[in-house]
């Protein structure tokens, strides 16, 4: 019986690219998903050094967090757009 491979060199039927593991592989899967951590870790930084003369309670901190890792979700979806 034919499996559908004839004709086919070793080398054709496994040119597809095998997946990554690890940090570089979930990147490559899941690059806005990636783009979102790594653009809201910079916000919460940016935002945390600027606030930390304002003297915000914990909760109210706690709440500019949340909205800073929003924002970075927005803004990389909106990027996203085609």
């Amino acid at each position: 019986m034919a499996d559908g491979n004839e004709g086919k060199s070793a080398s054709a039927a496994s040119s597809e690219p095998t997946p990554r593991a690890g940090l570089r592989g979930f990147v490559q899967r899941h690059p806005q998903l990636a783009s979102w951590a790594v653009l809201a870790v910079v916000m919460v930084a940016m935002v945390v050094w600027s606030a930390k003369d304002v003297n915000l309670l914990p909760s109210q901190l706690a709440a500019v967090i949340v909205a800073t890792i929003g924002l970075a979700g927005l803004c990389v979806w909106i990027i996203g757009w085609d």
